[in-house]
């Protein structure tokens, strides 16, 4: 029987600044992708939290796009095929970003 491995490679993540406020790109996000599992919020509402939760939760939640570079994990196979999948994934990802009004990264283009 083989033994589990670690392998350990690089990922590229990406930090993408979004234009607007938050609503806006949480509206433009909702609006290109299945809906946000709102739950975390109904919590804090439903145990009358108060307004700095609401704060905070904002704040992790900034309109900011961070993901990691599909194509940075598909590479690490090494196999032409599985590589070009990650590649076909940087572009629909970079097809999100530009829909979202947000700069795209050179590294997706």
């Amino acid at each position: 029987m083989s033994h589990p491995q670690e392998i350990s490679y690089e990922a590229t993540r990406l930090n993408i600044p979004l234009p607007g406020s938050f609503e806006d790109a949480v509206w433009r996000y909702e609006s290109l992708v299945p809906p946000l599992n709102d739950s975390e919020i109904k919590s804090l509402s439903e145990s009358r939290a108060p307004w700095n939760s609401y704060v905070e939760q904002a704040e992790r939640n900034a309109p900011r796009f961070v993901i990691d570079k599909p194509s940075s994990h598909f590479d690490s196979y090494r196999r032409r095929e599985i590589a070009q999948v990650g590649s076909e994934l940087d572009q629909k990802v970079a097809c999100l970003i530009a829909l979202m009004g947000a700069p795209v990264p050179v590294s997706l283009r």
